[in-house]
């Protein structure tokens, strides 16, 4: 769990709330919501705490026990970090809103002139 994985990092670096939410430019409150799990950082604060602790954000999140993989090479992933964050807030939003996504994505490759893969056509 995120915030379990959170206190003890901050923890076993030695920080207090306090002197963590100084070194890492937050408000104290902000760590102490985020270890009571009241709140959750976003993807760029998520980011910076793996990059902070030197840990995967995968091991932050508790998708695995181990803090540093072996790193996959960069040109083996045909995704950008802006797109998988892309994709993290379309799945946030409601179906209706998605549609509208959606829509809006097939106007834009309309107007390109490119037909997306397995798209129909307007």
């Amino acid at each position: 769990m995120f915030r379990i994985r959170l206190k003890k990092l901050r923890e076993d670096a030695g920080y207090s709330q306090y002197s963590f939410a100084d070194a890492f430019g937050v408000s104290q409150s902000a760590v102490g919501n985020w270890e009571a799990g009241k709140r959750e950082p976003g993807y760029d604060t998520t980011r910076k705490l793996a990059d902070f602790f030197s840990v995967s954000v995968d091991y932050l999140l508790d998708r695995t026990d181990d803090p540093n993989p072996p790193e996959k090479e960069k040109s083996s992933s045909r995704y950008r970090d802006e797109d998988i964050e892309a994709l993290n807030i379309l799945n946030s939003l409601p179906e209706e809103d998605r549609d509208q996504v959606f829509g809006l994505l097939r106007l834009l490759k309309s107007k390109s002139g490119k037909q997306l893969e397995n798209d129909p056509p307007l």
